[in-house]
């Protein structure tokens, strides 16, 4: 019996197998496309948007930004009155 399932799932390995790689290949979604306006962003333009504010204040900003998300995520919710 052991050799039977062995066999089995050794033939269905070998049968879906390419199925599956064919079903991949066809449904692979297509790359992402980015306007060339995006794609102009140099060094400099990054180091000259760092210097705009210290790592402290951005840290700040970013906690500041954290705990309004998490606000959100704890309001109680209002039952909706019949």
């Amino acid at each position: 019996m052991k050799v039977f399932i062995r066999l089995f799932f050794k033939t269905l390995r070998i049968v879906l197998g390419p199925v599956m790689l064919l079903k991949e290949a066809i449904t692979r979604p297509k790359g992402l496309i980015r306007p060339q306006a995006a794609q102009d962003i140099t060094l400099e333009d990054l180091l000259a948007k760092a210097g705009e504010k210290t790592d402290l204040q951005a840290a700040q900003e970013m906690q500041k930004a954290k705990a309004e998300l998490f606000e959100l995520f704890n309001k109680p919710k209002l039952k909706q009155q019949a």
